[in-house]
């Protein structure tokens, strides 16, 4: 089904859309019937404010890198990190020397039980996991004590699952190897469910082991490591920790908060605002993208582009050149009839393409409309590296400017894509 006024198949017009300057395209199939849903309806172009944002940024963690976002046109700042998985504010003092900066809770949360996926909850003030490097040792044996864990407790079980990493390399010819001891800890699955008698001595570990996963007997994690120095080089030594739960009761946590000791903790900041985004979605099977934006409605929709993965696409899952399984997965769940925002991110990129442009309408200070105006963006990004963008270019101080297309006027009905339930996946060719 081609787009009005043009003779571009829907594929085509979906990948002309986003090499130009990609917006929400959305549809919702009744019956037979077409409807188109508009997320620009509400929006008072004369006078409404273009507000420069992330949905997928990490940084922001000190008051050089908030200062060059700023310079980048930043003003609605919703970093995310993970490890631990909690909202990156800036410091007041720097607000208060900024006050045309809007902060915005968000982190990425991750290592769910049943699924891979990474997700962003903008707005919300749930945090999820924790963190902690240590020092690289490079001589054998070596010990060190990870403190501050959770003890693993049946109501909570996620609260005190951690994962240890540890990477070597090899030294000369040799296979690298080392044994590790951990006490303080029993082995386990995500779910803390223990493996055989949970027992972690002199465990036998090659480069290819990476990590274990353990549930929390104390306080304290004593890890001993003993290697040969002259075969093995130890190149990552640190204590991780993810959500460990399935993802509905994360995104339950994320949108609603929940009780802990009597207290609710977490949950977006405005009920009526922000939301969830699923990040970089690499897999190839639709449903559980779909069993995700079916959850909510505050599940906003998926990245379509990620510089940090290859832009429109991850090479590893699709044969098309250039990559575009983002913009492909869109399209077909576009085509299913459901409403789903596309992101562009940077991720952990700095000075690269990929940013969102909420619209709100003119407000002063911290207001809900900055939230809800996630459901009315525009979002931006090229195909390329910042010396060949076509759209927009960065300068050697990482200042952001257009090179010709105006993203601040309302969409053409070119921009709007018409989904029915009687096309095809791809409409006629």
């Amino acid at each position: 089904m081609a787009a009005a006024g043009d003779d571009l198949s829907r594929r085509g017009f979906l990948e002309r859309l986003l090499s130009l300057a990609a917006v929400p395209v959305v549809g919702r199939a009744v019956g037979a019937a077409e409807m188109v849903d508009d997320p620009y309806a509400e929006v008072d172009w004369s006078s409404c404010q273009h507000l420069h944002s992330m949905s997928h940024q990490h940084q922001g963690q000190s008051a050089a890198s908030l200062d060059l976002f700023y310079a980048m046109g930043y003003r609605h700042l919703a970093f995310s990190n993970y490890y631990p998985s909690a909202p990156t504010i800036p410091p007041a003092e720097w607000l208060a020397a900024h006050p045309d900066a809007l902060e915005c809770a968000n982190a990425e949360h991750h290592s769910f039980t049943d699924s891979s996926a990474h997700c962003n909850a903008l707005g919300s003030r749930t945090r999820t996991g924790a963190g902690w490097s240590a020092k690289v040792p490079t001589s054998s044996p070596h010990e060190h004590t990870f403190s501050g864990l959770n003890v693993f407790r049946a109501e909570r079980p996620w609260e005190g699952v951690y994962r240890l990493d540890l990477k070597l390399a090899a030294q000369g010819s040799a296979q690298p190897a080392a044994e590790v001891s951990l006490a303080g800890g029993l082995l386990a699955q995500n779910t803390g469910e223990l493996i055989g008698d949970g027992s972690i001595a002199a465990m036998a570990w090659d480069a290819r082991r990476g990590s274990i996963l353990f549930r929390a007997t104390a306080a304290e994690a004593r890890v001993t490591l003993r290697f040969d120095p002259a075969t093995t080089r130890v190149t990552q030594f640190r204590l991780m920790q993810g959500s460990n739960r399935p993802w509905r009761d994360v995104f339950r946590a994320c949108l609603e908060g929940e009780l802990i000791d009597g207290q609710r903790v977490g949950g977006l900041e405005f009920a009526d605002g922000g939301g969830m985004t699923i990040n970089h979605p690499t897999g190839t099977d639709l449903d559980p993208y779909l069993a995700m934006l079916d959850f909510d409605p505050r599940v906003l929709g998926i990245e379509v582009f990620n510089h940090l993965t290859d832009g429109f696409g991850a090479a590893r899952t699709t044969t098309a050149k250039p990559p575009q399984h983002f913009v492909e997965l869109w399209d077909r769940i576009l085509a299913s009839g459901r409403r789903c925002l596309g992101f562009f991110v940077k991720d952990h990129r700095t000075c690269a393409v990929g940013r969102n442009v909420l619209l709100v309408p003119p407000a002063a200070g911290r207001s809900r409309e900055h939230f809800r105006a996630l459901g009315n963006l525009e979002a931006i990004a090229t195909h390329g590296d910042r010396s060949s963008s076509k759209l927009w270019k960065w300068t050697e101080n990482s200042a952001f400017q257009s090179t010709g297309y105006d993203p601040f006027r309302p969409p053409t009905s070119s921009h709007m894509l018409r989904v029915s339930p009687a096309s095809s996946r791809h409409g006629s060719e």
